[in-house]
């Protein structure tokens, strides 16, 4: 029987395929390395990079050597340590912009709480208003204000109310691109100030107090162009937000306006104006308190 010859690669066609072969192998090792980079920390977890010996030079023992200084005992401790920090920089990081004496309030004096951060406030990656207990245990606005009266009044109004997402004004910035790692967008979320309609007024002494909050985060570009209802971008107050203070200010006889974010907000309507109000807090690091 006789034997088939067996036919030949050509070169060309073997440089080819070997190219080929190369380049998604050096593909999947640089694709490796970059993963490896990002979850180093996972790695290290998981596969460990081994002992770590530390040689310190005989002519600088004078040098302060203690490079990881254990602090806590437990990781009990270390929780309450890290929610003690986060209380520091809560205080550290609220500004009071305003206030024309009502500021502050006596405890057991009523409130009356407006606006939608007040139920859906921001904890966490999207605003410096997040801390270390943003994942286990938040502290709401109404856990906040456990010291004064809460008139609910215009809580009852809200519950139920479907919020209102504004967005971009025609051919502008489009409001759900935040252009962020972590997500978000720059839409203003608020009820439609139509709810307070007829709401009655409070009694004498009630403070109003109207929750702002805007999301904010490293990377995160935020929208400076127009919105659907006139709001001029997106650190500037929307029509329901105003609709929130003007209900308050009808309906207490002194109003605050305590914002929650990690960007300067333009507020000079507050100062004076139809929507001036008796202070503003801007509380640039919510904590955990």
């Amino acid at each position: 029987m006789a034997q088939k010859n067996k036919l030949k690669m050509s070169n060309k066609k073997f440089r080819v395929l070997h190219g080929i072969g190369i380049f998604f192998l050096v593909l999947v090792m640089v694709l490796a390395n970059a993963v490896g980079n990002v979850a180093d920390g996972v790695l290290n977890s998981y596969v460990s990079r081994g002992t770590t010996s530390i040689v310190n030079p005989s002519d600088r023992a004078d040098w302060d050597a203690t490079y990881y200084d254990v602090q806590y005992g437990s990781a009990e401790e270390a929780k309450e340590g890290a929610y003690a920090v986060a209380l520091e920089i809560q205080q550290e990081g609220t500004v009071l912009l305003a206030n024309n004496g009502v500021l502050p309030l006596a405890a057991g004096s009523t409130v009356r709480p407006f606006g939608y951060a007040y139920e859906n406030p921001i904890y966490g990656q999207l605003t410096t208003g997040g801390s270390a207990k943003m994942a286990k245990d938040p502290v709401t606005p109404e856990q906040g204000l456990s010291a004064f009266t809460i008139d609910t009044a215009a809580v009852e109004r809200m519950h139920g109310a479907e919020v209102v997402a504004t967005v971009e004004a025609p051919g502008t910035k489009a409001a759900g691109e935040a252009g962020s790692m972590l997500g978000g967008d720059c839409k203003l979320y608020e009820y439609d100030a139509s709810i307070y309609d007829g709401l009655a007024p409070a009694e004498a002494g009630t403070t109003g107090i109207v929750f702002i909050t805007r999301s904010g985060q490293e990377g995160q570009d935020q929208k400076h162009d127009a919105y659907e209802d006139g709001t001029p971008h997106y650190l500037a107050l929307s029509a329901n937000e105003k609709g929130a203070i003007a209900a308050s200010k009808a309906t207490c006889d002194h109003t605050i306006v305590v914002y929650v974010g990690s960007a300067t907000m333009e507020f000079g309507e507050l100062i004076e104006g139809e929507y001036a109000v008796d202070a503003i807090v801007w509380y640039g690091h919510c904590g955990d308190r």
